[in-house]
């Protein structure tokens, strides 16, 4: 146990040999590394949470296509439009994930112009064929559902074709007119 001698030391001089720094600016590096911790932490866990859906969504598509393509029962017009939209979704998770994960982790932009401009071109042209999709396989549900004699006659591999098609430019065409935006915290 120490004992109290009365007489008080003044601190704010004093510096580390090693380092040259005052304890002030010792202290203060100490409480910024003490409080940066858990947001490396929290970035390292959510990068990776972030990079596990990621690889399950190209796994994921990955199986659907090929599911398709190696059995010679689910070649059917339908699943045209399921491979359709796999495909879209492959492309999501090989073209956009990767870069919006590192942007979310990282936080600064790190590339040049040219892949910031593929990024948001990539995110807005993959996610709107994603969704343009969506739409044509519910427009498909929806006419076998309520014209299921007559739409069955008509559903064949030109007809899901001609949708692909036909939803496929027109999402084209609102990509090209849509603005691309400014890359994220350039």
């Amino acid at each position: 146990m120490a004992k109290d001698l009365g007489t008080k030391c003044d601190l704010s001089d004093a510096s580390n040999p090693e380092t040259g720094l005052s304890l002030e600016e010792t202290s203060m590096i100490i409480n910024v590394t003490i409080d940066q911790s858990p947001t490396i932490l929290k970035s390292v866990l959510v990068g990776s949470l972030l990079s596990l859906i990621a690889c399950a969504t190209i796994v994921g598509n990955l199986l659907v296509i090929l599911s398709v393509c190696v059995d010679r029962h689910l070649h059917s017009p339908p699943n045209i439009l399921i491979v359709n939209l796999a495909v879209s979704d492959l492309l999501v998770g090989l073209l956009v994930m990767p870069f919006a994960i590192a942007q979310l982790v990282g936080r600064p932009w790190i590339w040049i112009d040219f892949i910031c401009d593929f990024y948001i071109s990539a995110d807005v042209f993959c996610c709107t064929a994603s969704i343009m999709n969506l739409c044509m396989i519910s427009v498909d549900r929806y006419l076998a559902i309520t014209r299921p004699f007559k739409y069955a006659r008509k559903r064949t591999p030109r007809l899901m074709l001609l949708m692909v098609v036909s939803f496929g430019s027109w999402g084209v065409h609102f990509h090209i007119a849509s603005d691309l935006g400014e890359c994220p915290r350039r």
